[in-house]
């Protein structure tokens, strides 16, 4: 058991300045009063996947779980992760490199963790950089490219903070100054992972406006992943939610999330997987895994899909493009059902044609990670069982059928 104790105030970020573009995957649109003016986030189409600090108790192991580095976020933080690097784009995280050193890049700098190191690093994009060197051994290597002090490098050592505000180039070396109580972690060598914090952290951190509860369930869970289509849209509220404001999302949830949006909220328990879609007067909601771990929450309660299940909620009667959408996915038993104070359809998709033909499920396709191909193979194996169990159910049409029998027609 390797004992690191890390002396922390941590900072929610509450909001991103206009103008902000996230590395390759993530760019900033325009703020949502609704939302804390917290900035929306916008997937470019790159096709890889965003870890979206939902709660407290939420880390990541990068590489080999026995020697890779372990990253706890804050609440509402933004990053993207591979073995050996962290692409920070907004928000507060504290990482221990354990044996392999690791990488934290930011849009305004980067900074390299020698092993046996530990950090604190907030990122407030083009307003600060603040990094605070912890342990007894760490040894930290900052480079900033921005402004007058483009790719100045900095070093750290153990007990040093670093502050940089980014528009005017003004950097601040200090030793670092317990604010509050200090946070220790235990870290397993076997899981990689922080098995628990500190009561000093649960009872004495001050939270930004109490915005989350001072009391910390700390049970292991990772991030909540999510992948988008180009122009896909979305906000990291106060509460920890996700508003989806347009576009489609692949939700993968290991701790259980909450996804809003204006006609209804999707609730994704422990190991769920939804694809999240949402346009101008609509919202389709499909499950990906089996029944009550995909939730639609309306005004008439709650509603619960199984597997090859979609819930198509719209604030007009239902068309046809909007129950059978001209995408390449067959569906059938378009059934309506009262889940809220709008109209509600669900339907049954046929599983295999969206694992080929959905754009947000490119992931899945060409997984890059051993779970990943473990989830497609689950889904694959999955589709095949849902054709034989459930044949008796009827035909499953596209909406090229659907055209070609009203020419038929004529």
């Amino acid at each position: 058991m390797r004992l690191a104790t890390l002396l922390c105030a941590l900072a929610l970020v509450t909001a991103i300045q206009p103008g902000w573009t996230a590395n390759e995957q993530v760019e900033q649109g325009s703020p949502d009063p609704s939302m804390s003016n917290e900035a929306v986030v916008r997937f470019n189409g790159t096709g890889k996947d965003l870890e979206v600090f939902t709660n407290w108790n939420q880390t990541l192991t990068l590489g080999d779980p026995k020697s890779g580095a372990t990253v706890l976020g804050v609440p509402r933080t933004i990053i993207q992760a591979s073995d050996k690097e962290v692409c920070l784009y907004k928000g507060t995280i504290v990482v221990d490199s354990a044996a392999s050193p690791v990488t934290i890049r930011l849009d305004d700098a980067g900074i390299h963790l020698a092993p046996h190191s530990s950090a604190i690093i907030e990122y407030k994009p083009h307003q600060f950089i603040k990094v605070q060197a912890l342990g007894s051994e760490s040894k930290i290597l900052m480079r900033i490219r921005s402004g007058l002090i483009h790719d100045s490098t900095f070093k750290l050592r153990s007990n040093e903070q670093l502050t940089a505000s980014i528009p005017n180039a003004r950097v601040q070396m200090e030793p670092l100054r317990a604010v509050g109580q200090a946070v220790q972690v235990h870290q397993n060598n076997k899981t990689g992972r922080f098995d628990r914090i500190s009561e000093g952290l649960q009872d004495n951190i001050e939270l930004a406006r109490g915005e989350y509860p001072k009391k910390v369930v700390f049970d292991q869970s990772a991030p909540l992943k999510l992948n988008g289509t180009s122009g896909t849209e979305f906000i990291t509220s106060n509460s920890g939610t996700i508003k989806l404001i347009c576009g489609q999302l692949l939700a993968r949830s290991e701790s259980g999330d909450v996804i809003h949006t204006e006609l209804g909220d999707a609730i994704l328990q422990r190991n769920s997987v939804a694809s999240i879609e949402r346009w101008q007067g609509q919202l389709r909601l499909a499950s990906y895994c089996e029944p009550q771990a995909v939730l639609f929450k309306g005004e008439k309660g709650i509603f619960s899909l199984r597997w090859g299940q979609e819930l198509v909620v719209t604030d007009h009667s239902p068309t046809w493009g909007d129950l059978l959408p001209n995408d390449g996915v067959a569906r059938r038993n378009f059934e309506p059902v009262a889940a809220s104070n709008y109209s509600c359809t669900l339907t049954d998709f046929q599983l295999g044609s969206a694992l080929k033909i959905l754009p947000q499920l490119a992931v899945v396709r060409k997984p890059s990670t051993k779970n990943g191909y473990k989830l497609r193979a689950k889904l694959i194996k999955t589709a095949a069982a849902l054709e034989l169990v459930t044949g008796q159910r009827g035909r499953f049409i596209t909406c090229g059928d659907l055209l070609q029998s009203a020419t038929n027609q004529r």
